[in-house]
């Protein structure tokens, strides 16, 4: 999987560059005579490109929902690949979903084509990727009336490719600026909007026993993020010893994740069985659907977790939450909850965080931001050689 990340990042970096050269000032001629109303009013379809990263898309859900609040008879679609698809499904908000095949480059272009057509001249396009080229690319080419996307200190380029940009400041919460698109047009966004949308749908559950739902995997971005069997000893006995201090003995840990975290969890579940044999475990990776996986989950007492896709759905289920964090910094993907009992490990290093401001992290997957939680770190100037 990160293989294939790092593949389809360099297609993104490299092979779009000189269409994005080409198109864009060709845009930006065209402009000076076509002369159309750029207004921001929605009119009657909206839609969002987001294709990597399921826990972004719920990040971005009281934004979407609000906006679909406002303008009920609006169409919400969205342009996605296979892997996020689920989550799509899940807030069950977007009127139309297209699949975007990104498999290998064959397929890439021939899909992307396919939903171009489909979406071609669309009232308004809503580019969440940060820093992709190629879906900047994309919208530029659907000659969408209002283009809108996000920029940072490194993505200038996007100037003349949307017809609006909304400054992105990586160091805030990322919530914030996903906000603000509904706010362009007058929308005010409901925090509480995607809970709200929960609750008819996975009720809390009634089990003697200690329900405790581990989420130790993550997407093939930044696999930093993870903690490995020793750690997870280290964190799972404190808590088996804390629960038993207070007279919970009837204790069940489930994992959840997709198949390639599947012997990672059951390393960890062999560290438990150490721990006490007397511990029920349940190893879900790759066992379940996501909407399986989620009906799960809303029947546990708490989650211990990374910065991953399943604590963002227990976030909004109200599920009480440990997460522990290396690589990216909780305060700019977590919206603040008062309502959820919530607990989160972060110690802000040097070189943390560096998801998206690195291609590579500086410590060469040493991931001396997670081993900070367990180990005094010194100072290292972490170099990589040319």
């Amino acid at each position: 999987m990160a293989q294939n990340l790092k593949f389809k990042k360099l297609i993104d970096r490299n092979i779009s560059l000189p269409f994005i050269l080409f198109f864009k000032y060709l845009a930006l001629f065209l402009g000076l005579f076509l002369k159309r109303n750029h207004d921001l009013k929605l009119q009657n379809s909206i839609c969002f490109i987001k294709l990597l990263g399921g826990g972004s898309l719920l990040i971005a859900s009281p934004m979407i929902y609000s906006i679909k609040r406002d303008n009920p008879h609006l169409k919400i679609k969205l342009i996605t690949t296979k892997s996020v698809k689920g989550f799509a499904d899940i807030l069950n908000v977007f009127d139309e979903v297209y699949i975007l095949n990104d498999r290998n480059v064959l397929s890439l272009i021939t899909s992307s084509l396919n939903i171009l057509i489909r979406v071609f001249r669309i009232d308004t396009i809503v580019d969440l990727e940060v820093y992709s080229k190629l879906t900047s690319l994309f919208s530029l080419l659907t000659c969408a009336r209002n283009r809108l996307s996000f920029y940072t200190e490194t993505t200038f380029w996007k100037e003349g490719l949307s017809t609006h940009l909304i400054f992105l400041n990586r160091s805030s919460g990322i919530y914030h600026f996903y906000d603000q698109i509904a706010q362009l047009y007058k929308i005010d966004v409901d925090p509480t909007i995607s809970r709200q949308a929960f609750k008819h749908k996975w009720l809390p559950q009634n089990s003697t026993e200690h329900h405790i739902a581990i989420a130790h995997g993550c997407s093939g971005l930044s696999p930093e993020r993870m903690l490995n069997p020793n750690q997870w000893e280290i964190i799972l006995k404190a808590k088996i010893n804390s629960l038993k201090a207070n007279h919970i003995n009837s204790i069940k840990f489930i994992f959840f994740g997709i198949q390639s975290e599947h012997e990672l969890a059951c390393e960890i579940e062999s560290k438990i069985k150490q721990i006490d044999p007397r511990i029920i475990t349940e190893n879900l990776c790759g066992q379940t659907t996501l909407n399986e996986s989620i009906h799960r989950l809303s029947l546990v007492n708490e989650l211990i977790s990374i910065d991953s896709s399943i604590m963002h759905f227990a976030r909004l289920m109200g599920i009480t939450l440990t997460t522990y964090w290396g690589p990216t910094d909780p305060k700019t993907l977590l919206r603040p909850d008062p309502s959820i009992i919530e607990t989160h490990f972060y110690k802000q290093i040097s070189c943390s965080p560096c998801v998206h401001v690195s291609d590579i992290a500086p410590c060469r997957g040493h991931n001396i931001c997670i081993k900070a939680h367990f180990e005094n770190i010194p100072p290292h100037p972490w170099l990589i050689e040319a």
